[in-house]
């Protein structure tokens, strides 16, 4: 049968269990913050270098088809 507390004692449970888990509950949720805007940030960066390097490549094939002629 469940214990049934008190508003008082669960708000004191509450806060015992605060003070054994508070930071390690915050030092995870910060990690995957970071974690996730890491990871954006990096596909980010990964998808300009890609958008740079085709822009570039196109430059080069549309250098080398110009015939001697056209420049």
């Amino acid at each position: 049968m469940a214990e049934h507390l008190s508003d008082e004692e669960q708000l004191e449970a509450l806060k015992r269990w605060w003070q054994e888990s508070g930071k390690q509950t915050l030092a995870v949720i910060a990690i995957a913050v970071v974690g996730y805007f890491g990871w954006n940030g990096w596909q980010d960066h990964r998808q300009q270098q890609a958008e740079g390097a085709s822009s570039l490549y196109d430059k080069m094939i549309s250098a080398a088809s110009i015939t001697p002629g056209e420049a």
